[in-house]
């Protein structure tokens, strides 16, 4: 079973199992079943919940009464669609090469977002979706680490490397109405802590981001706009 956290100060969680998801709203240490359905949960809020069915992507209220789909690549070509509410009224989707778009809940694209270079499991939301919160591994090497990996690729047909584990992190704060980065803090030759894990968030309302830092907590405030 796989459970899915809400956005940042949101009770909403949920899970999935073998094609089948169920929704919870969460109170006083309780977990009060909402609905439950067929597909793949691909994250909640307070207001929305994404799913994957076959190859549709579904955007639906909590009651389920609003819903828009679209259909996408089937997972033998593209198991990697991330799809998650950006607010109330948009959607944040990203995945197989393509870069991050804000999309309206009939899935049109409505602007582009430009991610930090790396790869991170999941994302930092504020509540109106207004700004985003990246944690990227990355891995810098030097111009002759590179040249002698991609020789090595050429000889050996992408047989003779493997592959290289992060060796840095990245947190970066965008602002998905203007693009504007809020925040963009690097630690190129040494990640936060293990691989894989997300050492950062954003506060609901997109003023504070926290970070775990080696052992440490460190806690910043971000302006009220991003250039």
């Amino acid at each position: 079973m796989i459970l899915v956290r809400g956005r940042s100060g949101s009770n909403v969680i949920g899970d999935y199992d073998l094609d089948a998801w169920k929704l919870y709203r969460v109170s006083d240490l309780q977990r009060v079943l909402v609905r439950e359905g067929p597909g793949e949960l691909k994250s909640v809020s307070n207001s929305l919940i994404v799913f994957r069915k076959g190859d549709v992507l579904a955007a639906e209220s909590l009651d389920g009464r609003r819903s828009k789909e679209m259909t996408v690549p089937a997972k033998s070509v593209c198991g990697s669609i991330r799809a998650e509410p950006a607010g109330l009224e948009h959607l944040y989707v990203d995945g197989c090469g393509r870069e991050g778009a804000i999309r309206d809940l009939e899935w049109r694209m409505v602007r582009s977002v430009a991610e930090p270079e790396g790869w991170g499991v999941r994302h930092g939301w504020t509540l109106d979706g207004s700004r985003v919160l990246f944690d990227h591994y990355t891995r810098t090497i030097s111009f002759l680490e590179r040249a002698l990996e991609t020789a090595i690729a050429l000889l050996s047909l992408g047989l003779g490397v493997a592959d290289q584990p992060a060796n840095g992190e990245r947190i970066q704060v965008v602002d998905t109405r203007s693009g504007g980065v809020c925040f963009d803090w690097a630690s190129p030759l040494r990640p936060l802590g293990p691989a894989g894990e997300f050492h950062a968030d954003i506060s609901p309302s997109g003023r504070l981001v926290a970070a775990v830092a080696w052992g440490n907590l460190m806690i910043y405030k971000l302006p009220k706009t991003c250039d």
